[in-house]
């Protein structure tokens, strides 16, 4: 005969809401870190694989495969971001703490400083002179 000492996990209860909010804490140091990987590696490896030298300012200026690495690099840039984002809000609907704002709004501007980031770059590739964007 066994007993249970605790009621039944399943995969969705396993995780409390203050574990959520310490792992959207903890992907803040991993995403720093990221950003400091895939910096290096941009301009260490895929700048000169395109052929761009240190004053480009762009990916894309080196054709379709800047265009590509350009896109995997934000793609792989947003990465810790979107972790953060569900344990927050995972978090806060498990009944976490107001303090679990703080990553979510912290991804959120993260997350739209790259869209920004990479829309920003396609103007100056391809508008240098005009307006941003539409305007």
């Amino acid at each position: 005969m066994t007993t249970q000492i605790s009621g039944p996990t399943t995969e969705g209860t396993r995780w409390s809401a203050h574990r959520l909010t310490r792992l959207s804490f903890v992907m803040i140091a991993v995403y720093v870190l990221w950003a400091l990987v895939l910096g290096f590696f941009g301009s260490l490896v895929l700048m000169p694989w395109l052929g761009l030298s240190e004053g480009d300012l762009l990916l894309m200026a080196g054709g379709a495969g800047g265009w590509v690495a350009e896109i995997t690099m934000s793609l792989l840039m947003i990465v810790p971001a979107v972790v953060g984002i569900a344990a927050a809000v995972k978090s806060l609907r498990r009944g976490g703490r107001a303090v679990t704002w703080i990553p979510l709004i912290l991804f959120a501007m993260a997350v739209l400083q790259v869209a920004f980031s990479f829309l920003d770059a396609v103007h100056i590739a391809y508008w240098p002179q005009g307006g941003w964007l539409i305007w």
